[in-house]
């Protein structure tokens, strides 16, 4: 995830990207491929790594995959950033992007 250290357009908005790619893999149904998130610690703060985490409700710590008892629901974690920043996100809520069954 070193892209996000790039002065790029779009990078200080990494914390809604971990929480909407997240809210995605959440809405499969069926398998679904693994997929990690890997951050060098050494390269972000500790604040911004811990909201990362905040996003996944599985992490690998020490080299081993375990529950993440910090985990927050993808919209409560937006809702919770747009109260943050004290302005709206712009993309729709994960359960207006739910498929209809």
């Amino acid at each position: 995830m070193e892209w996000a250290l790039a002065n790029r357009p779009g990078v200080d908005e990494l914390l809604e990207y971990e929480a909407r790619a997240n809210a995605i893999w959440l809405c499969q149904e069926g398998p679904v491929n693994p997929v990690i998130c890997t951050y060098d610690l050494t390269k972000f703060g500790g604040e911004l790594v811990v909201d990362i985490m905040r996003t996944h409700p599985l992490v690998i710590i020490g080299g081993i995959l375990q529950k993440n008892p910090f985990f927050v629901p993808p919209d409560e974690f937006l809702r919770e950033l747009r109260e943050r920043r004290g302005s709206p996100l712009s993309a729709p809520s994960v359960e207006d992007r739910k498929p209809e069954r």
